[in-house]
């Protein structure tokens, strides 16, 4: 069954369409931010933004079948745009504990404690791993200078080669100061 999942109207739920049926099931309209959702390497389970009362951004798992909802992170920065590692153990996603935006990894259960990925540039954020989770590329701002994206430049070309091989890229290009990766 082929579905997509999808955040819309300005309540930002977050709701999994049925592509051949068009049905579109709500399954998360908790109070707060419901964003970023991504699909586990199996499809049973949605990593996504969920900002609650307080209106802080935290990532939580929903199992699809049962509805548990799992906290993953608990942490006062901004905790968003989760991805999966390919094996499903362990998630990627943007955070800016450390005082801006980096790129941050955790086992997939609570009470784990996130590594940091990322070091450079001042704003690293949209992870997105190869298939065989040995490269990340990401949207980046490195020192508030435009990464050199040219055709033939060695960031172009390892940004497209993970995106590619995820299968998730239509076009690479630098445009106001950050470097954007298009899915096709």
């Amino acid at each position: 069954m082929a579905r997509v999942c999808v955040v819309r109207d300005q309540a930002l739920r977050v709701y999994v369409q049925l592509v051949r049926s068009g049905r579109a099931p709500q399954v998360s309209a908790r109070v707060g931010v419901n964003g970023a959702p991504e699909w586990s390497p199996d499809g049973r389970k949605l990593a996504l933004t969920l900002g609650g009362s307080s209106g802080n951004p935290d990532i939580y798992i929903l199992d699809l079948s049962s509805q548990d909802l799992t906290r993953v992170t608990d942490d006062p920065a901004i905790d968003t745009e989760p991805v999966w590692a390919a094996d499903g153990h362990s998630l990627y996603f943007t955070s800016d504990r450390a005082g801006s935006a980096q790129i941050y990894q955790i086992a997939a259960q609570p009470g784990a404690h996130p590594k940091r990925i990322t070091f450079g540039g001042s704003y690293n954020a949209r992870p997105r791993l190869s298939p065989d989770g040995s490269q990340l590329a990401m949207v980046t701002l490195e020192q508030r200078r435009v990464p050199d994206c040219s055709p033939g430049s060695r960031q172009r070309d390892a940004a497209r080669a993970v995106a590619r091989a995820a299968g998730r890229i239509a076009e690479f290009r630098a445009q106001w100061g950050y470097t954007h990766l298009f899915g096709a």
